[in-house]
């Protein structure tokens, strides 16, 4: 990954970001981390006889926010807050696609296990640009945020045309108490989710 973007997303630069915050907020530290290479520490999963290797900027961090696209991913049809947390898994580790967490699991498990380790504190997925099918890309403007991760995914699951109930991981999630696939108990503020649908185009091999 890079941290300088040149000429897209209006010259997008992590360093920048980090420079204005750093003057603006000079009583704080900002840094940025590649979590590929960040030290980690092979620890233990509750329940199951198997361990992770973990970031220790993920286990030793106060909080942590996720932020992704409305997207569909190919092995587990969406990807939002909870599949984002095969980000936190270090390349150097796992290699690269980081193929070595298929050893560990089936990759809907293996995402909630990670997400187990340190469930986001606040989640945010959407923006101006989603992801859909093979890797299309799609202008919707709709952000979807809150304090539970996976309640924040069924509904952008719902959003995208999709049943959370019937996304693996997220039915993983939620039977393993990390909040509702369903949205029946899920409370929303804003737009009603079927006025914020757009049905995106599934993946080839979902």
């Amino acid at each position: 990954w890079s941290t300088e973007w040149g000429g897209e997303f209006g010259g997008l630069s992590y360093d920048k970001m980090i420079r204005e915050l750093s003057l603006k907020y000079p009583k704080i530290a900002f840094d940025r981390v590649d979590l590929n290479f960040d030290e980690a520490i092979a620890l233990p999963l509750q329940g199951k006889a198997l361990a992770y290797f973990i970031p220790k900027t993920i286990q030793q961090c106060d909080r942590v926010v996720s932020v992704t696209p409305l997207a569909t991913g190919e092995q587990t049809g969406v990807s939002l807050s909870v599949a984002n947390y095969r980000g936190i898994a270090p390349g150097a580790h796992y290699g690269f696609p980081k193929t070595g967490l298929l050893k560990l699991g089936q990759p809907d498990e293996v995402l909630v296990d990670l997400f187990s380790y340190h469930p986001a504190d606040y989640a945010i997925v959407g923006g101006g640009w989603g992801v859909e099918g093979g890797g299309r890309s799609v202008h919707h403007n709709v952000l979807v945020a809150g304090t539970n991760a996976v309640s924040v995914d069924a509904v952008g699951a719902a959003i995208m045309g999709f049943d959370p109930t019937a996304v693996a991981h997220l039915a993983l999630a939620q039977r393993r108490g990390f909040g509702n696939a369903d949205l029946g108990p899920i409370w929303t503020r804003g737009n009603e989710i079927e006025q914020a649908r757009r049905v995106f185009r599934k993946p080839a091999n979902p």
